[in-house]
């Protein structure tokens, strides 16, 4: 919802701006639940995960996160919602 798009959207193979944040954004977000890189790929319907690799790392920098920071340290998350 953050991002204004559907599940669809984010499983779809659109390279519209909006869509490959909120995608990049899911990435991350299951690698900080602790998903192995190779099962966020089959989660996203990838045949590899270097494409998740390079979308986490692209979401850390758009967005200042720096390595080794996890979600209840970062400003917006809740530790009550994790």
């Amino acid at each position: 919802m953050r991002y204004g798009v559907t599940r669809f959207d984010i499983l779809s193979r659109s390279r519209k701006r909006n869509i490959v944040h909120a995608r990049q954004h899911c990435y991350w977000h299951f690698r900080e639940r602790g998903n192995s890189y190779p099962t966020i790929a089959r989660i996203m319907r990838l045949n590899d995960h270097a494409t998740v690799i390079h979308g986490c790392k692209m979401h850390k920098e758009r967005n200042g996160i720096v390595e080794g920071t996890r979600l209840p340290d970062i400003a917006g998350y809740s530790a009550g919602l994790i």
